[in-house]
């Protein structure tokens, strides 16, 4: 049996754009989840470097989770998380079962 025991907010995706086309979210609702990986950092990014003779850089944030989430929570791909200051999106949702066959929680994989 699985115990969440960190806070975090799951916000929802809705199906509509708005005039930007980016995606329209839901109300946030608060939730517990149970980390498994969260990772956080910065990674380097080359900036024109078609066109730089001196490879110009800059500093991008990356980072990489896996939660989870009981079976009664209702988590979708793209919906957003927040947890520890990080803004994360669900890319990815795995059912986990226990020994009987029920449905004991979600695996699910973030990315910023």
């Amino acid at each position: 049996m699985f115990t969440p025991t960190a806070f975090c907010k799951v916000t929802r995706i809705l199906p509509d754009y708005d005039e930007f086309g980016q995606n329209r979210f839901g109300v946030t609702r608060n939730s517990c989840c149970g980390v498994v990986k969260l990772s956080v950092g910065q990674t380097k990014t080359s900036v024109r470097a078609d066109s730089s003779a001196s490879r110009g850089a800059a500093r991008e944030e990356v980072a990489d989770a896996v939660l989870l989430f009981r079976h009664q929570e209702q988590i979708n791909l793209g919906d957003k998380v927040e947890l520890a200051g990080v803004t994360l999106r669900v890319t990815g949702i795995v059912i986990r079962h226990d020994v009987y066959g029920r449905i004991d929680h979600f695996e699910v994989s973030c990315q910023i």
